[in-house]
């Protein structure tokens, strides 16, 4: 495969169990790049596959960061009921590098966990658990970020919140994201890029997609049509 300057992630002729037949595409680099689609499309597998997770039956997954730590967050955060996020950090720190204890600080802070830093995940709100696993996500020192549906738990102003929590520690760093989510205005909002991923196996790859006239209604016609 010919590997493109700006672009990332690359897949090539990507076949996946009954999943993916033949996907080809490319996420651009320090962009988040958003992933919608009807359930049972691939979009948690998409991410499963650039991370290495799984293996493509067939075809080609490139990434620029395949010998880099990468920031996964799973549907469920995949906190660790025994570590408390205090823990948590501290147990990171020895496998991985980490940012430095004054920008983790911050990251609480902007966060507003600091409060649950000492409780473990069974005495922590949907909202806390979620943005405690943002916060294990940004404490990496990373350059890719997988997000699997990090909003999907939380209601109202609270889920407003976390998004504009988590944009404003993205926009100091801008690594590359990959972000899935049912929610099509959540994408356009917090997307620069959207993949579309549908039934049939095919695929729209939008750019810049808040400088389109009605990005909404272009992606919900692309989702609907499968």
């Amino acid at each position: 495969m010919i590997h493109s300057s700006n672009r990332a992630i690359q897949l090539r002729s990507v076949t996946y169990q009954n999943v993916f037949k033949g996907l080809s595409t490319s996420i651009r680099e320090k962009k988040i790049t958003t992933i919608v689609g009807k359930s049972g499309v691939g979009k948690s597998t998409f991410l499963k596959l650039v991370s290495g997770l799984l293996t493509a039956d067939s075809g080609e997954v490139y990434s620029r960061f395949q010998e880099q730590p990468i920031s996964y967050v799973p549907q469920h955060y995949g906190l660790l009921p025994w570590e408390t996020p205090e823990k948590m950090i501290r147990n990171m720190g020895k496998i991985t590098k980490m940012k430095d204890s004054q920008t983790i600080h911050e990251m609480i802070e902007t966060l507003g966990i600091e409060e649950v830093m000492k409780k473990y995940p069974d005495e922590l709100s949907g909202g806390q658990a979620q943005r405690v696993a943002i916060l294990r996500a940004f404490s990496m020192e990373s350059s890719l970020l997988l997000l699997d549906e990090p909003f999907s738990a939380l209601d109202g102003g609270t889920r407003a919140l976390a998004k504009k929590e988590f944009l404003n520690i993205w926009s100091s760093e801008q690594r590359t994201c990959l972000l899935v989510t049912h929610d099509i205005q959540e994408a356009v909002e917090i997307g620069q890029d959207c993949l579309v991923l549908k039934p049939s196996g095919a695929f729209r790859y939008f750019e810049n997609i808040q400088a389109r006239v009605d990005p909404i209604e272009e992606i919900k016609k692309e989702v609907q049509d499968g």
